[in-house]
């Protein structure tokens, strides 16, 4: 027992050092990180530019993320997921793997995106929804089951 004990403590070393190192790579690259003791990356992230990453977020493998994204606290991006430029993901959201967030998208409190979902550009995803399909572009979805409730203009800086 105190040879398995002995190992998993080392593993967990190990594991501790390595993510640290992957913060102060993306910090060294101008990603933002809030409290980066608590932030988990995979040695595979992409991170464009104007990045800002709140504390407790998880990101998996393979996660690629645009300029000008935030994710606040709390959040879960799934492996092989992509968050597309200019996205603002409040807390507690859950994307699940092979998702694509396109730009210009925010997804409210506690929303979840099921896997291989596309959140098509200029998406409103309203706290708490649940999104099982891809959504339609320039659109508002609530937590009524991910219902779509309207439409917006194709030129969103005429709202």
């Amino acid at each position: 027992n105190f040879m398995k004990t002995n190992t998993k403590l080392k593993k967990s070393r190990i594991y501790k050092v390595l993510q640290e190192q992957l913060r102060n790579k993306a910090m060294l690259k101008g990603v933002n990180l809030i409290a980066p003791e608590t932030i988990f990356l995979s040695t595979d992230t992409y991170f464009g530019k104007n990045i800002t990453i709140e504390p407790y977020v998880v990101i998996g493998a393979k996660v690629k993320i645009g300029n000008n994204v935030i994710l606040w606290s709390g959040n879960h991006v799934g492996h092989h997921s992509t968050i597309d430029d200019n996205c603002f993901i409040s807390s507690h959201v859950v994307i699940s793997g092979h998702v694509c967030v396109e730009s210009f998208c925010f997804l409210g409190v506690n929303s979840t995106i099921r896997d291989g979902v596309i959140i098509k550009k200029n998406c409103i995803v309203g706290a708490n929804s649940l999104i099982l399909k891809d959504t339609l572009p320039n659109s508002v979805y609530t937590s009524d089951s991910g219902k779509l409730m309207k439409y917006l203009p194709d030129d969103i800086t005429q709202i």
